[in-house]
């Protein structure tokens, strides 16, 4: 089961429960298995920093309903500063999932931003990450799952953490590198 499907099957879960359909609880998923394929080299992911690069992601893009976006930046301000990396986290013909890190420094992203704005998205901090997309004139037009906001609600009158690694950690059983 990649990443993704692993996201997708407890977000459905955890949206069960909040409307009211108690299924079964969330069962942690077992570790990220090591293996002879694995074992040397982490996920697949391509760095992005040319034309031709940021046209397979357009093609990714238009081939897939939900995408992971996170993004690096230069510092916290969004209209002072600058999205220094975009990662996109994109489901494959196979079934699986591949990552694409678009560098802002060295290719125009702006182009990919029409394609990005109709997929559902899933972003850790999302208010952070559309304040500065907005800078460059985004405006999703799909759902956005927001998956800090959905730990704070699960996790309301706790001390526990809602960092993007806790949430991994916790909900997916895979901790961040």
């Amino acid at each position: 089961m990649s990443f993704l499907e692993q996201a997708r099957t407890v977000y459905a879960q955890l949206k069960a429960r909040r409307n009211g359909r108690v299924e079964s609880p969330v069962v942690p998923l077992p570790r990220y298995a090591v293996n002879a394929v694995n074992a040397e080299s982490p996920p697949a992911y391509l760095r992005v920093n040319d034309r031709a690069g940021r046209d397979m992601v357009a093609a990714a893009l238009d081939s897939t309903v939900l995408v992971g976006l996170d993004l690096e930046t230069t510092g916290l301000d969004p209209r002072t500063d600058r999205v220094r990396l975009r990662s996109l986290a994109c489901d494959t013909i196979d079934g699986g999932t591949f990552a694409y890190l678009v560098d802002g420094f060295a290719v125009d992203p702006r182009p990919l931003l029409a394609a990005l704005a109709e997929k559902h998205l899933v972003i850790h901090n999302g208010a952070f990450d559309l304040a500065f997309l907005a800078q460059l004139g985004f405006t999703p037009a799909g759902k956005v799952h927001d998956t800090m906001l959905l730990a704070q609600l699960l996790t309301a009158g706790t001390n526990e953490r809602i960092t993007l690694a806790a949430c991994c950690e916790r909900w997916l059983v895979r901790p961040l590198d």
